[in-house]
């Protein structure tokens, strides 16, 4: 395991520059540290949590009641605040709820995905289901924790949006439609 200070590792989160002559193996090992880092704090705040009696995993957007199945659009891309980001649909034992990496095994896919960023390589956005304000992953669980990690505040994502009963407003029948039809014309 890589043992890093706080302050080498500030350095490591804010030298974001390509810088030429920069080897593959200087990325990996800044990528390595950063997950070294996430899944170590992962295993602290899993540890504060179950002391605070608070919940560790993720929101599973399949457990909430009543996931609306004909209230969905499609949003468009769009930046969103990672803070927002707080469910996932079906991925809530790898991740807890600040996306630190809850698995070892999750470690190629996650240094991966922050040597790219490491080298401004653009990725796709991620996807996500938002309802009300919160927003749960589809697809981009790894980006989302290496930007967190990363200390970035917002990520594209490709949004979808699904709207619960409460929010569905129904169009009120006017009381007169040939008035209606009248005032169109």
């Amino acid at each position: 395991m890589l043992d890093f200070s706080q302050c080498q590792l500030e350095n490591i989160i804010n030298d974001r520059g390509n810088h030429p002559g920069q080897s593959h193996a200087m990325l990996l090992k800044r990528s390595l540290a950063l997950f070294q880092h996430a899944h170590g704090n992962g295993r602290f705040y899993r540890l504060i949590r179950r002391i605070q009696n608070k919940p560790v995993q993720l929101i599973n957007l399949e457990t909430l009641p009543e996931s609306p199945s004909d209230n969905r659009h499609y949003a468009g891309i769009q930046p969103v605040s990672i803070n927002q980001v707080q469910g996932t649909l079906g991925r809530d034992q790898d991740f807890d709820t600040h996306f630190h990496p809850l698995r070892e095994r999750m470690r190629d896919r996650w240094v991966s995905i922050a040597i790219a960023r490491l080298m401004h390589i653009p990725l796709e956005p991620v996807k996500l289901i938002q309802r009300g304000e919160q927003y749960f992953v589809v697809d981009g669980h790894h980006r989302i924790s290496v930007a967190r990690t990363l200390r970035e505040s917002f990520i594209d994502a490709e949004v979808t949006i699904w709207k619960t009963a409460e929010e569905v407003v129904s169009i009120p029948e006017p009381a007169n439609r040939s008035g209606l039809v009248q005032s169109l014309i």
